[in-house]
């Protein structure tokens, strides 16, 4: 009956990294059919090959070599070779090479300079390759590879690890790219300067469910090295999590960034996106709500905002054999919603926009990777995570059109280009001489040129430009030069800083320049120390009259710094915003309903916040007014936390409600008890989860359940109608609801099972149920702490500071946390054991086994199929 039951993510610790091994003839391990595709017209897709039904794997990682052959790598396994078959024509098992080589778990695969580089990412590896860059070579000529060579080494493993390499436009340098969980490796050289800090003017957020918490600048990033890894220079940072990058035939580098899908509706919230890496660049990832807004000056924005979903490959249309439209952009991988994007792109400046559309769907249809072959038609593979994986051909037999040249095609784009680039050469060749070039390039109107100038800026001692900020009045140029005077923590300067500040008339300004002006006296106040209290003052008179206006980021930015600067009853006005009505759904990017049905096991989640979206913009507000200790009155403090309240009504990503308590917290620690008194209810605990001193008890005998008695359970055709009612009480009985929010109740220290739908067949969900710390995800790992009296702590990381670390050492309740001092402890782990214990259903008996997989399965709707049937 329970024949179509898998697995989302039951166990706390198995973000759907399971094994793949069918056990019964009633599941599949099928990719989807080319013929379920949705293509555009005069496209074809072939299916030709599925690894997960050859035992082979799950590949997520494509490349070619020298004679046009494929290379793949599983996961979590093996690389493998084949030719690609003529067309209409399918590979064989006996047509697919495993490599005899000691190396795999390959995300990232290029073959140049007659070697396969192979970025692993592993805690272990196969013999012992753990996470780095690798060249292998075929040094006797018997096209096998029998030579390994390490590059380097990387810290980090996992979703977050490290990535793509591939081949640099001048084709003598590599590109490689690790995620935010990727420590960033020494470099020989920075074009972005090592002087990263986290640049709040209030201490971050971090994520209420841990993730990150100990992660900082830069984030992730793009580092580039020569063929045999001798020399290392940092190219550009401040991502999440990217999976792969390209160049388009301008030799400019494009990567695609994912999000943090648990921030949806948090103001701080930033949608998959395809970025333009120039060279030096920063895109402003932080942990928690310390994300850089991208119209801040010390990052750079988006060349489009995607929407949600998981990035994987990109690939450029330039090598490809399809029609003349596909030869300009970016081809997107979103593995999450199972979708190909094409964003077409078009200069803009020294830059480029980008504008998307859909290449290419299905259901399921997990893109990891792709590569154009020597035929110009596309090749890609589904899986990771260990799920159905298939290896798919795109082409488009109709006679295609000349590549294209350059996108450069007017001469003022193409002048700015080259003024940029010769900026950025300024970076590695630091000279006085460079100072009238840099300096005047701060104020112009291209974002591109005058971040790269501000960058250049900052490679150039102070002394060195110390006279031209003596003197300059112009106020565009001063402020750029004040955020790099920040940046290089010129402390001596900020009085002069201030002053120069100061005297800029604010009103006069335009509106780029009044959001530029805001992030410098930010930084200035982070880097180089908080200003005097007639420096405040001053800064009041200029910014309090601009308070509230008509544009939302400026009010954003105001209310920020004129709490900083403790203006007198600040919080009056900013409730007085709160209580409109807020537009920042309008602002952020968020798919439609056509794709989000394309994942029943992500899509719901969107769907239902877009109903009931929360104000966004707001929330900022919330947590600037969370900063103010004191000077409240009733009246306001009332106002406010009736809206904290009615917030909490409001539908989110998965970590919304724990960053509205966090807030809420934040302020009542600043109350007096008189003023907690007189808030009466509202200053008392909101909390919505389960009370676990009274859950329902099951009724036993018990047993010591293992995967195949379960199975034979759920796949027994002579099993009642499962009774929804009782599986209900079983799912709290069990525990899940301690940790497991089901239709917006429970706990959320695990993923919301509300749509717990599958991509995994049966076998998997009972790894994750018997078994769950076979995988352990990154999102729900432990940590554990050796300390220096002997003893170890385990627990998920809720923080992490200079002195000390927070853990939660109990799973079932987020509140108990237990903080070590930094120098009680020797060594910190991520722990292989789930937060999960095994043994979760032994107290179950077969009745109450089979109700509460139903309930799973069903997403706790009684409606539900499930229920419908009759034997």
């Amino acid at each position: 009956m329970l024949r179509q039951l898998t697995s989302y993510l039951l166990a706390l610790g198995l973000v759907g990294i399971y094994a793949c091994q069918p056990t019964s003839q009633k599941e599949t391990s099928s990719p989807v059919s080319a013929s379920a595709l949705q293509l555009p017209q005069g496209f074809v897709a072939e299916l030709l090959y599925a690894p997960s039904e050859n035992e082979q794997g799950s590949w997520v990682s494509i490349t070619t070599d020298d004679q046009g052959r494929l290379i793949t790598s599983d996961q979590y396994g093996n690389l493998y070779r084949m030719q690609p078959p003529k067309v209409g024509s399918k590979l064989s098992r006996r047509g697919v090479e495993k490599l005899p080589v000691e190396i795999g778990h390959a995300q990232g695969l290029l073959y140049a300079f007659n070697s396969l580089y192979v970025s692993v990412n592993a805690r272990e590896g196969i013999a012992g390759r753990k996470s780095g860059l690798y060249r292998l070579q075929d040094t006797d000529q018997d096209d096998q590879f029998d030579s390994i060579s390490t590059l380097a080494s990387f810290e980090g493993e996992g979703e977050h690890g490290p990535h793509a390499v591939i081949l640099g436009p001048d084709q003598q340098s590599l590109y490689v790219i690790g995620g935010n969980h990727t420590d960033l490796p020494e470099m020989d050289t920075y074009l972005r300067p090592h002087n990263w800090e986290e640049d709040q003017l209030f201490p971050a957020m971090k994520d209420p469910r841990g993730h990150a918490a100990n992660r900082k600048a830069p984030g992730g990033w793009v580092a580039t090295t020569d063929e045999n890894g001798s020399h290392w220079t940092l190219f550009s940072s401040g991502y999440r999590n990217p999976y792969d990058m390209a160049f388009n035939q301008d030799g400019e580098l494009f990567v695609f960034d994912s999000d943090m899908e648990w921030d949806m509706g948090m103001p701080w919230y930033r949608p998959i996106r395809l970025c333009h890496a120039v060279a030096g660049s920063e895109f402003g990832w932080r942990t928690g709500s310390g994300k850089f807004k991208p119209y801040y000056e010390d990052n750079l924005p988006a060349v489009v905002n995607i929407g949600q979903g998981s990035p994987t490959g990109v690939l450029y249309g330039q090598q490809s054999h399809f029609p003349s439209h596909y030869r300009g952009g970016m081809f997107l991988f979103d593995w999450s919603f199972g979708t190909i994007y094409y964003v077409r792109l078009t200069p803009s400046g020294s830059s480029y926009k980008g504008s998307k559309e859909e290449f290419i769907s299905g259901v399921p249809f997990p893109v990891a990777d792709g590569v154009f072959g020597k035929d110009g038609a596309m090749y890609l593979v589904t899986g990771g995570r260990k799920g159905v994986s298939g290896l798919y051909r795109i082409s488009y037999p109709e006679p295609s059109q000349p590549i294209i040249g350059s996108l450069i095609a007017d001469d003022n784009a193409r002048q700015l280009r080259a003024q940029r680039e010769a900026l950025s050469q300024t970076f590695l060749h630091p000279s006085k001489r460079n100072i009238p070039l840099l300096w005047d390039a701060l104020g112009h109107p291209d974002r591109f040129i005058r971040y790269t100038a501000q960058t250049g800026l900052e490679h150039h001692p102070y002394l060195w430009w110390e006279e031209n900020f003596q003197q300059e009045t112009q106020p565009n140029l001063l402020i750029a030069a004040s955020i790099a005077l920040a940046h290089q923590e010129q402390t001596s300067a900020k009085d002069l800083a201030f002053a120069k500040l100061s005297r800029i008339s604010f009103q006069t300004l335009s509106y780029t320049e009044k959001v530029s002006y805001l992030r410098a006296v930010e930084l200035v106040s982070i880097r180089l120390g908080a200003p005097t209290a007639i420096q405040k003052a001053g800064f009041q008179k200029q910014l309090s009259p601009a308070f509230p206006n008509r544009e939302e980021t400026l009010n954003q930015e105001l209310a920020k710094l004129l709490v900083y600067l403790e203006t007198t009853n600040i919080q009056e006005r900013i409730l007085d915003l709160m209580d409109g009505e807020g537009n920042t759904q309008a602002q952020q990017v968020y798919i439609g309903e056509s794709i989000t049905s394309r994942s029943e096991q992500y899509g719901p989640d969107i769907e239902n916040m877009l109903k009931n979206f929360p104000p966004t913009e707001h929330v900022s507000y919330a947590f600037y007014l969370s900063q103010i200790k004191n000077n409240w009155n009733t009246a306001q403090l009332a106002r406010y936390f009736n809206w904290l309240f009615e917030a909490t009504a409001k539908t989110g990503g998965m970590s919304y409600r724990g960053f509205i308590d966090k807030i809420r917290l934040s302020s009542l620690n600043g109350l007096t008890d008189e003023q907690k008194a007189e808030l009466g209810s509202l200053a008392e605990s909101w909390d919505t989860g389960i009370d676990l001193s009274n859950l329902p008890q099951p009724k036993g005998p018990g047993n010591d359940w293992n995967k195949q008695e379960v199975l034979s359970l759920i796949w027994d055709e002579d099993t009642e109608t499962p009774d929804y009612e009782h599986g209900k009480e079983m799912y709290e009985a069990a525990l899940c609801a301690a940790c497991h929010q089901m239709n917006g109740k429970g706990g959320n220290m695990g993923p919301d099972l509300s749509q717990a739908h599958s991509r995994f067949n049966t076998w998997t969900l009972m790894d994750a149920i018997i078994s769950p710390s076979l995988d352990v995800s990154d999102q729900y790992a432990s940590t554990m702490l050796s300390l220096t009296n002997g003893k170890k702590l385990i627990g998920r990381l809720m923080d992490e500071t200079a002195d000390s670390i927070t853990l939660n050492t109990n799973p079932y309740d987020p509140s108990i946390v237990e903080t070590v001092a930094l120098t009680m402890v020797q060594t910190k782990d991520k722990s292989a054991v789930s937060p999960m214990p095994p043994g979760m259903l032994n107290r179950l008996n077969e009745k109450e086994v089979i109700n509460l997989m139903a309930y799973i399965q069903s997403g706790g709707n009684p409606e539900h199929e499930i229920y419908q049937e009759s034997e």
